[in-house]
């Protein structure tokens, strides 16, 4: 019943950069009583696994499961660190689950030990950007003034995949899958509430203020506008101009 290393690797053809990771899956198969126990799965699937996905899918699996709750919570968020990154600078649509494995130091072979679809992955992404725009512009900035200075400004501008992500996608985002659209939605009111904590730090309610609204609205189309727009001089203007305007509402 109990299928060997040596019967395991002659029914799975890896890719090179997986060849590590069949080491470590083998190295283990002696000590691991649950593959040892569900062994005989792999004999009677072992046609299935000359399939090269599948046979890196079950390394994936395997290596997950020999790590303790603390790395897989880690590796989760270094996953999500990179897509938040490369969907700001790609878009949601053009980076697949390997692109994104990738960019994480990873293969794509584990992906679904992680998260349950690209989807699920996309809206945490989102929210781990927003929350890097809140810490690295917001609570950074002392007041309103020094809130506009930093995000209407050209650096933000040109480096959009460290940038806010409601401007860099939220224009696209109102069209992905549920779960997308409310991780914009709800990046897109907590953004109006950091400018509103910024305009009356102490009001009481929880309701945005018109104020902020308009503010956070006038914010994020110059961004947009920014970066359609290639003449560096009327990018400026774009820009002085949004800074000077948003004070005054």
């Amino acid at each position: 019943m109990i299928v060997g290393t040596r019967r395991i690797r002659s029914h799975v053809r890896l890719h090179p950069q997986d060849r590590q990771s069949a080491r470590i899956l083998r190295s283990a198969l002696p000590a691991s009583s649950a593959v040892l126990a569900c062994s005989w799965i792999v004999k009677s699937l072992r046609g299935c696994f000359r399939s090269s996905l599948l046979s890196v899918f079950f390394n994936e699996m395997m290596i997950i499961m020999r790590f303790p709750k603390e790395h897989k919570a880690q590796v989760r968020q270094r996953i999500v660190r990179a897509a938040s990154k490369k969907l700001r600078g790609a878009g949601l649509d053009s980076p697949s689950v390997p692109d994104l494995m990738k960019d994480a130091g990873l293969t794509h072979g584990g992906f679904y030990g992680y998260f349950r679809s690209r989807d699920d992955l996309v809206a945490e992404a989102v929210r781990n950007a927003a929350a890097e725009t809140a810490a690295g512009i917001f609570q950074a900035s002392p007041d309103l003034t020094a809130v506009l200075r930093a995000y209407l400004s050209e650096e933000h501008l040109r480096h959009p995949s460290s940038g806010c992500v409601v401007a860099a996608l939220g224009s696209d985002g109102w069209r992905k899958g549920k779960n997308v659209r409310l991780a914009f939605a709800e990046i897109a009111q907590g953004l109006a509430r950091l400018v509103d904590e910024k305009l009356e730090p102490d009001a009481e309610g929880n309701a945005i203020s018109n104020r902020a609204l308009a503010v956070t609205a006038q914010m994020i189309g110059a961004v947009v506008l920014g970066r359609l727009v290639t003449d560096p001089k009327l990018t400026g203007r774009i820009l002085s101009a949004s800074r000077e305007a948003a004070l005054k509402i």
